[in-house]
């Protein structure tokens, strides 16, 4: 046995390592949470950026959004403003490196919950489109659609993929490398949505047979969204109304792209009242989107509704000595372009809503079809309705008479 004394000095020892063992434990702990605090306002400011919408970056680092939210956050933080005032160089957490790698960890984390979700249901369907980026390299846009558990129908981007060619089998092979990576089951796909592109959707050679090869009963489904779009462009194929949309994107354009011009019919709308609250306060005409005809339907209707205004704008700039504002102006004057306007811009209004529905999550085939042969109907009773092209005559040769 040990003497007393022994004893004492021991106990005393036993007393004061545990002493400085839990003070370490204790700041080691209170480290570890202050830096997770840190992490988590750090991702909290990378998810407001991308819900948002906005860049990390600035030309510098202080004149970014991501450090100025940052910030902003450590006026009401202590221990985030502590961080930022006080911590090493090296351990930040706030370099652009460092931006990159927990905005790729949360796109990893979404991305997996997604697939998940889809890998759960009996069946899905898949979308995708491929095109040219701005750094012309070719890729594809991969989707999927699928009902989840709690009965809600969902369609989620799951990512890009890089294409060597746009042949049919490399496109195939993408699509399924993909599938593999993401540990989906290709023979749970129950249907396959691309465009019409022959590669796309040939019958013997094209993608939607190549993939059914490896799937039966992944069916093909053309978008009918981009089916209505090409119904649209080529229904607008006749010289008249091709000439008048080409003059109200050209116009759109004179105005948009010179301040003395756009401050022209700024100055002119400010004196119509009528006419801006036609145009629900808009101060400029729309231009035609090259790939989404039914938004057309909207650039005509303020064209038609700003009709007036450009006109008068168009004679103050010809005045002015503007020769292309005096051509565009006797273009416009010319009966053969009011009628196509007026006509076209009822025509286009009328296929809105359907696009619109062709293009809801939740919608289906048959609801679908449904619509369509409502408006279809409805296009068909307005064609042999003279009370129609009776009104529609009569508002063409009104607008010259509304200038006066």
């Amino acid at each position: 046995m040990l003497p007393l004394e022994l004893k004492v000095i021991k106990t005393y020892s036993l007393e004061k390592s545990e002493s400085i063992n839990k003070k370490l434990s204790d700041s080691a702990r209170t480290t570890v949470e202050n830096n997770r605090h840190v992490l988590h306002k750090i991702i909290e400011i990378i998810v407001l950026c991308a819900k948002q919408n906005i860049p990390l970056r600035g030309h510098t680092e202080e004149t970014s959004n991501f450090y100025a939210i940052l910030t902003a956050f450590a006026q009401n933080d202590e221990i985030l403003s502590e961080h930022i005032a006080s911590a090493q160089y090296n351990a930040k957490y706030t370099s652009p490196d460092i931006q990159n790698e927990l905005n790729d960890s949360c796109a990893e984390q979404v991305k997996e919950r997604i697939l998940s979700d889809c890998r759960n249901c009996p069946y899905f369907a898949i979308i995708v489109d491929e095109a040219t980026d701005k750094s012309t390299k070719e890729q594809l846009s991969f989707c999927v659609r699928f009902v989840d558990n709690k009965g809600t129908v969902r369609e989620e981007f799951l990512g890009f993929v890089l294409c060597a060619s746009v042949k049919e089998i490399e496109l195939c092979t993408n699509i399924m490398s993909f599938l593999q990576e993401a540990d989906l089951d290709v023979l749970k796909v129950r249907a396959q949505c691309y465009d019409g592109a022959s590669n796309m959707s040939g019958k013997y050679r094209g993608v939607q047979a190549l993939v059914r090869e490896r799937s039966p009963h992944a069916n093909y489904a053309h978008c009918k969204a981009h089916c209505l779009n090409l119904a649209l462009v080529h229904s607008s194929n006749i010289p008249c109304v091709r000439t008048m949309m080409s003059t109200v994107q050209d116009i759109s354009f004179l105005f948009d792209y010179s301040a003395k011009r756009l401050a022209a019919f700024v100055d002119e709308l400010s004196r119509d009242a009528t006419n801006k609250e036609e145009m629900e306060q808009r101060t400029k005409l729309r231009t035609l989107c090259e790939t989404r005809w039914s938004s057309r339907a909207d650039a005509l209707a303020t064209f038609r509704n700003a009709f007036p205004v450009v006109v008068h704008s168009l004679e103050t700039l010809n005045d002015d000595g503007d020769n292309k504002a005096g051509q565009y102006l006797a273009g416009i004057l010319c009966f053969e372009f009011i009628i196509a306007l007026i006509v076209a811009e009822h025509v286009l209004s009328s296929t809105v809503a359907l696009t619109n529905l062709l293009q809801k999550e939740d919608n289906d085939l048959l609801h679908a079809i449904g619509e369509a042969k409502v408006v279809i109907q409805l296009m068909n009773n307005e064609r042999n309705d003279p009370k129609v092209w009776g009104a529609l005559y009569e508002k063409a040769t009104n607008a010259p008479r509304n200038l006066i």
